[in-house]
């Protein structure tokens, strides 16, 4: 399949949007406490195919068709099963720190054109596509990118733009969509308000039955904390994190992580049981015990 999205400046060059980018501020100011001190988190402008790069395959186990499929393959599986059985529901997508909305413009435009011959309406009526940011970055303009302001595309194509806490799921999206998902995706921003394993429990609690998340991010063993694997020094540090990950995935059965030199992939699934990390591991956070020691014990 080609993923491949015309360029922003050809899609958004219309009189809307470069009267709304000639009239927003250049640089969003949305900081937010962390650990005591005011952080201003960077703007997310990856698309479609810089997402399909970083984020996970979902396992056989995890889908209905039994293979190795990207998300976009399985939301595609989903919106056919639906269109085929006339099942009254939507298919519902969430991006869990959306930025700009960069990726829900070209997943709403691909699944258009795919399945509907690029008609928006029918798109509306079978697809909720959401994305929720702790600011509104619709009218941020990225000079070195060139790429316009997204709010008049988003609102064009029915995209729901949250501006929410992703550490308070539920209370944030309102009841939209009903609260429940088919796919939920993050791309490098988990990490930017702490307090993963939470999130990781709330992301799990909104799928669907058979639902799928599928995040990534410079996950390291620290409490699923994030720190960038690839500028740990020693060689053996990468090796525990390996070995910690698979000693994690055989212990919860609707949780897959992979661990690549740049980052960590998790894939979770919502199999009917409820989403816990061995308690042992969360014991471990919580008295600050090491990783090395940590490894020790459990081989041990």
């Amino acid at each position: 399949m080609n993923f491949r999205i015309e360029s922003y400046k050809r899609v958004w060059n219309s009189p809307v949007t470069r009267e709304i980018n000639e009239t927003s501020q250049h640089k969003s100011r949305c900081a937010y406490l962390h650990n005591g001190e005011w952080v201003t988190p960077c703007i997310i402008d990856r698309n479609l195919g810089e997402y399909l790069d970083d984020l996970p395959k979902i396992p056989p186990a995890y889908n209905a068709s039994r293979n190795e499929l990207n998300f976009v393959e399985f939301i595609e599986m989903r919106l056919q099963a639906l269109l085929t059985y006339k099942i009254d529901e939507k298919v519902r997508i969430l991006d869990v720190g959306c930025g700009r909305g960069d990726f829900l413009f070209d997943m709403a435009k691909h699944i258009a054109e795919k399945f509907f011959d690029g008609n928006i309406e029918k798109l509306k009526k079978y697809v909720d596509i959401v994305g929720i940011s702790l600011g509104d970055y619709r009218d941020y303009y990225n000079p070195e990118t060139n790429k316009c302001a997204t709010r008049a595309t988003l609102e064009g194509y029915g995209i729901k733009y949250i501006i929410g806490d992703m550490r308070r799921l539920p209370e944030s999206l309102g009841g939209i969509a009903d609260g429940k998902f088919d796919c939920v995706v993050s791309n490098y921003a988990i990490g930017k308000v702490g307090e993963s394993n939470k999130v990781l429990a709330l992301i799990h609690g909104i799928l669907k039955f058979d639902g799928i998340a599928t995040l990534a991010d410079a996950f390291s063993l620290r409490g699923l904390s994030f720190s960038c694997i690839s500028r740990m020094k020693e060689q053996k540090v990468a090796l525990y994190d390996d070995f910690i990950y698979r000693w994690l995935n055989s212990r919860v059965s609707n949780f897959h992580m992979q661990v690549s030199p740049k980052m960590g992939r998790v894939v979770m699934h919502n199999n009917g049981e409820k989403f816990e990390l061995p308690s042992e591991y969360l014991e471990a956070i919580r008295n600050h015990v090491s990783f090395l020691e940590f490894v020790k014990s459990i081989k041990a």
